[in-house]
């Protein structure tokens, strides 16, 4: 299963800066979900049904109506993401069951999706409103499936036995998403080119995530061409070189500004000049993004949103740690802790800054909400033990 972005799509008249759409093993466009995406981001709208019960004292029936419900882009990306989850899970079933294939979803059953829910979600230690962002996804696409009147309307239901499971989850204690410095000098070493480890050092060293790689674009005022250009001229080791990302290519369809020092660029200008160039010169064909497919069954294509985190899972498995809860995203959350270590210590140990100061600095590079007061928002506010465990694994004792 993948999921993929189209730039610069016109369906009908309607221009769209991007269309998400979900492919099978073999690549095949899945046609349902596709049909979904190309609806909700044309109109900006979901397909509801609304019911109603009437009651007399002869009769009991239900009224149903579809109505249009506004949505916002990062909740169109998030039902995606979730559709995609849910299908990768229906086609394991489907392999491995022989029940409807992710071709065929106006068939999946009330009883498929509720399992899904209360059972496979609540194994995998989600919280209740990570649940609860599943079930609205759902309801979504299979209220658009009746819209199209391919599958008539039932009810997903999240049973109390779930939503106290899934609260107990919540007390557990969460695994430390921080990748220790030895770790990674043992993930760069276990990489077999220089893409692979320019993916995972844009993890912890700038923060980003495994789709954001997709927006590393070469062409354009600002963009990396003019990056590498300006680092051939600079003999200052410590100069940053601000990147814009923009937010057609973040969650949330944040724009932020990323920064490469001086090392990091040169190795990105150095991937350019030989892997990529030499993927070009054999495919003779060339692209906008900085990183292309290098294997032989889509060399030269963009890489998709999950390359990162591939890439990730590849190269770990040839190391000697086999920590599962340890993936792509935790370097993003490594530079955050380090960054946010790094704001409010100086190099000798002492405080120089608030830990309000410092938090701003990490939600502002992280790409995080703030509050109307100008806060950050209390995703941000983990980091702050994020840092003590950090300095626990590093150093081998706490320092608050």
């Amino acid at each position: 299963m993948k999921k993929v972005t189209l730039e610069n799509i016109t369906i009908e008249g309607v221009e769209l800066t991007d269309l998400t759409i979900l492919l099978d093993d073999d690549d095949n466009v899945i046609v349902l979900p596709l049909l979904f995406s190309v609806f909700i981001n044309r109109t900006g709208n979901i397909k509801k049904v609304a019911r109603q019960d009437k009651k007399t004292i002869y009769t009991h029936e239900t009224i149903e109506e579809v109505i249009d419900s506004s949505i916002l882009d990062n909740t169109i990306d998030s039902y995606l993401s979730h559709l995609k989850t849910l299908l990768a899970y229906v086609n394991k079933s489907h392999k491995e069951k022989n029940t409807p294939s992710v071709h065929a979803s106006q068939l999946i059953s009330k009883e498929l999706l509720n399992h899904f829910l209360n059972k496979i979600l609540l194994d995998e230690k989600k919280s209740i409103s990570t649940i609860e962002a599943y079930r609205a996804s759902f309801i979504a696409y299979f209220d658009f499936l009746q819209y199209l009147k391919l599958k008539p309307s039932f009810k997903l239901t999240i049973s109390r036995k779930t939503k106290q499971k899934a609260a107990e989850n919540n007390d557990i204690e969460k695994p430390m998403q921080y990748v220790t410095k030895q770790q990674r000098v043992e993930l760069l070493n276990a990489c077999n080119s220089k893409a692979e480890k320019l993916i995972l050092r844009l993890g912890y060293e700038v923060g980003l995530r495994t789709s954001e790689n997709c927006g590393l674009r070469l062409k354009g005022k600002g963009c990396l061409l003019d990056l590498f250009e300006q680092v051939s001229n600079t003999d200052n080791e410590q100069f940053e070189f601000k990147y814009f990302l923009k937010g057609k290519y973040t969650k949330g369809k944040k724009s932020r500004n990323v920064f490469f020092d001086n090392e990091l660029l040169l190795a990105l200008k150095d991937y350019y000049e030989t892997e990529r160039n030499d993927i070009i010169e054999k495919t003779k064909k060339d692209s906008d993004m900085l990183f292309l497919c290098a294997a032989n069954c889509c060399l030269g294509s963009d890489i998709s949103v999950e390359q990162g985190s591939n890439v990730f899972h590849r190269v770990k498995s040839r190391t000697s740690f086999s920590d599962k809860d340890i993936a792509y995203h935790s370097l993003r959350h490594t530079f955050g802790t380090e960054l946010y270590h790094d704001e409010l210590m100086s190099d000798d140990g002492r405080e120089t800054r608030s830990e309000s100061a410092a938090l701003i600095v990490v939600a502002q590079r992280l790409g995080h909400a703030f509050t109307k007061e100008g806060l950050p928002a209390e995703v941000t506010t983990r980091y702050i033990r994020m840092r003590q465990e950090m300095l626990h694994v590093e150093q081998g004792e706490f320092h608050v």
